[in-house]
C-alpha cells in the first residue's frame, strides 16, 4: 500500500499563488487523499463489510420512515439530474444506428444487420399477428421488439408491442396461450 498522502499543501507551495490557485491546490491535495483513503478502506474486508452493513441499515431505517424515504428518493433524483446532461450528451454523440446496434448486442447478442435480416424475412411485420407495428413513442412508430426464449436466450422472432407484451403477461406459457385460444373460440 502506498504511503498516506498529505491532505494540504506545504506553505512554500502557496507562496505567490492567487486565492483561486491556492483553493485549486488544496482541492487537488484533498481529492488525492480521498482517493487513497477509498482504496485503503476498500482493501480492508472488515471495513468494507462494515460500510455495506451500515448503508444497508441506514437505507432500511429510512425506507420504513416515509419522510426519510422521501429524502433518499430526493437525493437520488438530484444525483440523476446532476449526471443526466453528461450521459445524454454522450448518447447524443452516437448516430442512432450505432446506438441501436450497441443496444441489440448488449441485450440480445445480435447486430443491427442480423436484426434487419430477421425483419426482412418477416416482411417488416409482426411474427405473431402479421401486422405492422403501430405503437408510438416520441411521435414515431417504434421498431418491432425482439422476442427471445428467456431460458435459452434463443431469438424466436420480432413482435409488435402488443404481441410482445401479451406473451410477457402470459409468462411465455404455451398452455396458458392454448387455453386462451379455447376461451376465445367459445
Amino acid at each position: 500500500m502506498t504511503t498516506k498522502p498529505r491532505t494540504r499543501p506545504k506553505k512554500e507551495e502557496l507562496v505567490g499563488l492567487s486565492q483561486r490557485e491556492q483553493d485549486e491546490l488544496y482541492t487537488r491535495y484533498w481529492r488525492k487523499y480521498q482517493s487513497w483513503y477509498r482504496v485503503k478502506r476498500h482493501q480492508d474486508p472488515e471495513k468494507r463489510s462494515h460500510d455495506k452493513a451500515r448503508m444497508r441499515d441506514y437505507y432500511h431505517k429510512k425506507k420504513n420512515d416515509p419522510e426519510g424515504y422521501a429524502k433518499i428518493q430526493e437525493a437520488r433524483h438530484k444525483a440523476e439530474l446532476a449526471r443526466g446532461p453528461r450521459i445524454h450528451a454522450q448518447r447524443r454523440k452516437l448516430p442512432k444506428h450505432i446506438a441501436k446496434d450497441r443496444a441489440l448486442k448488449t441485450t440480445f447478442g445480435i447486430t443491427l444487420k442480423e436484426f434487419n435480416v430477421i425483419l426482412g424475412s418477416q416482411g417488416g411485420l409482426c411474427a405473431m399477428c402479421r401486422k405492422p407495428e403501430t405503437h408510438m413513442k416520441y411521435g414515431r412508430v417504434c421498431a418491432l421488439s425482439v422476442d427471445h426464449d428467456h431460458e435459452t436466450g434463443k431469438i424466436r422472432g420480432l413482435l409488435c408491442n402488443s404481441c410482445n407484451r401479451g406473451l410477457g403477461f402470459l409468462k411465455d406459457n404455451p398452455e396458458t396461450l392454448a387455453s386462451g385460444v379455447e376461451y376465445l373460440k367459445k
